[in-house]
């Protein structure tokens, strides 16, 4: 079993508990669903990446 704490820094002794309890095969689909999110997220920039024009808006007028 895993117990992961949120870190937000609320040290206040009556905050409510935000842990997380995961057995070892949950956190293990957790990062296989978070390699697969990843790996598809480099597949879109490697494929459209060259269209990618930071700041500015799809009319291409102004930045954001």
């Amino acid at each position: 079993m895993l117990v992961f704490v949120p870190l937000d820094w609320d040290m206040s002794p009556n905050r409510v508990d935000k842990s997380i309890d995961l057995t070892l095969e949950d956190f293990a689909a957790q990062v296989e669903e978070a390699e697969l999110l990843s790996s598809q997220y480099l597949n879109l920039v490697t494929k459209y990446g060259a269209h990618l024009h930071i700041g500015q808006r799809l009319g291409g007028k102004g930045s954001i």
